[in-house]
């Protein structure tokens, strides 16, 4: 009967070539994904440690950015509405937003602070000049804690 477990073990050891030792992430002692997957905008990972990120990408089109503002223009409203996560984190993320593939060159400010656990915070698009509408992509990324 040992003799037969040994000879199985032998021939699962060398069929599974990618992990012959059959080490477990968890035995590694480093964080492994483990969870992933999309949900709307969004593409998301959960991390066995802890650590959450989410990122996406939203495109609007904008107002004319012809209301000055300290040395800048704005629209002088929202541009891009608050999207929420496709998780709720245990906390407010670090919410990373570049204005991305615009006619003009632009970047963005937050409207309403940080945002908050479940949703991104709402951005508004500023230039250095005054101009006409415009379109934008805005590439969100998010990291934090889901447990």
């Amino acid at each position: 009967d040992a003799l037969e477990n040994e000879e199985t073990d032998r021939i699962a050891h060398e069929s599974d070539t990618a992990n012959p030792h059959r080490v477990t992430a968890a035995q590694l002692g480093v964080p492994y994904v483990a969870s992933s997957g999309t949900d709307g905008i969004w593409t998301y990972r959960k991390w066995s440690d802890g650590t959450a990120e989410c990122w996406g990408s939203v495109s609007v089109a904008t107002g004319a950015a012809n209301t000055a503002d300290g040395g800048v223009y704005c629209t002088g409203a929202t541009d891009i509405a608050s999207q929420t996560y496709p998780f709720i984190f245990t906390a407010v993320p670090v919410c990373c937003a570049t204005a991305v593939g615009s006619t003009d060159k632009c970047w963005l400010r937050t409207v309403d602070g940080t945002g908050s656990a479940s949703q991104t915070p709402a951005f508004q698009v500023l230039r250095s000049t005054s101009g006409s509408a415009d379109s934008v992509t805005v590439s969100l990324h998010a990291l934090g804690r889901w447990e």
